[in-house]
């Protein structure tokens, strides 16, 4: 079988070899589906108001900052330290800009979690595909969970981070109570200070698609059909194991 167990995916320790994509059935997913194509959403869509925003300080913490540059490098001035505290702004406010028009492609490294599949595949009702991590997919990179809100402008001093590094660090961490999600992200910026497109083709090989419990034997010949263009795929059902909260995938 070609779908990993979850015992399987924990035991990658962080590097898993498939990603995974949780969809609704609909015109426009199998549209896009047989295309090649994913979603690059806009951070300004998001269900979570803290996922990729970033924290601006107030003015009052300025002087921390300046502290913060100083402790990092002692040699660092009062002076110099404002300086650099003036640049440090000016790039955040230029990758803020830049953050808010930027496309972002969510997947997950597990096809077995309930509330995904209840929050993005239709309740139970749509698909999950399977993607080979390789090629595009080398670019994603797992988010972080944690109890606060990285801030770019401390990351910058206390950590001398550089602003993409910075930034990044921003862009990959969410609050725990979104751990479920086991999530990775490819993040896109705009050439020209805007995406002209957001459906984009990915260079990943479909490796299998999962469908719901619950999905209809009309949907899972749509899927099939749409597919057909991608080589061999292998094609699941999720069942539900009595007394245990846990799915199986089974071939069809």
């Amino acid at each position: 079988m070609i779908v990993p167990t979850q015992e399987a995916i924990d035991e990658t320790k962080g590097s898993p070899s498939q990603l995974y994509k949780y969809r609704e059935i609909d015109d426009l997913a199998l549209d896009a589906l047989s295309q090649r194509k994913f979603w690059f959403a806009s951070p300004e869509s998001f269900n979570d108001p803290f996922d990729s925003n970033i924290l601006v300080p107030a003015p009052s913490g300025y002087s921390k900052i300046e502290r913060a540059f100083i402790d990092a490098d002692p040699s660092i001035t009062p002076g110099r330290a404002k300086e650099l505290l003036a640049g440090a702004i000016d790039q955040m406010n230029m990758m803020a800009a830049d953050v808010t028009k930027s496309g972002i492609l969510s997947l997950s490294s597990t096809p077995y979690e309930l509330l995904m599949w209840s929050h993005y595949a239709k309740s139970h009702a749509g698909m999950c595909l399977q993607l080979e991590r390789h090629n595009g997919l080398d670019l994603a990179k797992r988010v972080d969970y944690g109890d606060k809100m990285p801030v770019m402008l401390k990351l910058m001093a206390s950590e001398q981070c550089m602003h993409g590094e910075a930034i990044s660090k921003v862009l990959l961490t969410k609050a725990k109570s979104w751990q479920y999600e086991r999530e990775w992200r490819i993040n896109l910026f705009p050439k020209d200070g805007k995406m002209e497109k957001r459906l984009l083709e990915v260079d990943a090989r479909l490796q299998a698609v999962i469908f719901g419990c619950k999905t209809s034997p009309e949907d899972i010949k749509r899927v099939k059909s749409a597919v057909a263009g991608h080589g061999r795929v292998e094609f699941y059902i999720m069942e539900t194991i009595p007394e245990a909260f846990r799915l199986k995938p089974t071939p069809i």
